[in-house]
């Protein structure tokens, strides 16, 4: 009981008997810690008492199956995809959320039973980027085809209804990526990256940044860390939201309540890399950056 009273901490959300709902996270990560106090607030009025369980220690990791098991929750909310995938198969019930939707196929397994995907749509990031960054008109699509999601009619069609003319770059992995992404030169006025961790990870983005400068080539990226490391601009969830929204979707599975399997960001960030911008010549939305729709990273 010692141990256990060590490995949890616990944060009781109200006054009323309780259900036991259990959040195993990772504190080390930002946007995990941001999407956790979205979660927290959200559920300070509604039933249940919350434990959080952090994957930055070592302990808790390597126990996390059979220690959740043992607490007999209610629900356990999976903040990102290592807990996500570090439940599955685990015999209670799952919401997973800030989770790719190729992560959450992967990690399935009979869990999560809903999730909230970290994926925007084509549809809402070119309509932001019309806003924003006003003038571009053909979006090049960088994707994996391999890793599923909508199909390239699926993207096409939504490029299209937005305005924009499509250009499609298929890359059959990481090892394919800057001759994928270059054969859009002359094409496009912007290359959209979509989410993919085996794609665009710490090791690829900074060639790819490289060859964007290069071969003048703006990338809309999908993370402001992305924006920050040279992506001209950037449109990505609202990560507070997202655990709001998480809670929302809690309290209705709660209630016996019906709930989609999956849903998506109910509202996004814009940001946009002044310095890179300048360098493609590509002038953003002061009206947007006034009312402030945008981060204008400098």
């Amino acid at each position: 009981m010692a141990l256990l009273a060590g490995l949890l901490t616990a944060a009781p959300l109200g006054s009323a008997e309780k259900l036991r709902i259990v959040v195993v996270t990772s504190s080390a990560i930002l946007a995990y810690r941001e999407a956790l106090r979205g979660f927290t607030e959200a559920m300070e009025a509604g039933p249940g008492e919350l434990f959080t369980v952090d994957l930055s220690d070592g302990e808790q990791q390597k126990r996390l199956p059979a220690l959740v098991a043992g607490m007999k929750p209610r629900v356990v909310i999976a903040i990102g995809s290592q807990a996500a995938e570090l439940l599955a198969g685990a015999p209670v019930a799952v919401i997973a959320t800030m989770v790719l939707d190729s992560d959450r196929r992967a990690a399935s397994g009979g869990n999560p039973l809903a999730t909230v995907s970290l994926e925007v749509s084509l549809t809402t990031v070119l309509l932001e980027v019309k806003h924003v960054v006003p003038g571009t008109t053909r979006v090049g699509i960088l994707r994996d085809p391999a890793r599923g999601g909508p199909s390239q009619a699926e993207l096409g069609a939504q490029a299209k209804r937005q305005g924009f003319t499509p250009e499609f770059a298929n890359s059959n992995g990481p090892q394919h990526l800057l001759d994928s992404f270059v054969s859009l030169s002359n094409r496009v006025d912007l290359v959209w990256c979509p989410p993919d961790s085996s794609l665009f990870n710490p090791t690829t983005v900074q060639p790819l940044v490289m060859a964007s400068l290069r071969h003048r080539l703006p990338i809309i990226g999908f993370s402001e860390s992305f924006v920050r490391a040279g992506a001209a601009v950037g449109v990505y969830p609202d990560f507070q939201d997202i655990g709001a929204q998480t809670a929302a979707l809690t309290q209705r599975y709660l209630a016996s309540q019906p709930a989609a399997p999956r849903e998506t960001p109910r509202t996004v960030k814009v940001a946009v890399n002044q310095r890179i911008m300048r360098l493609f010549g590509l002038s953003y939305s002061q009206s947007a950056v006034a009312d402030g729709r945008i981060l204008v990273i400098r």
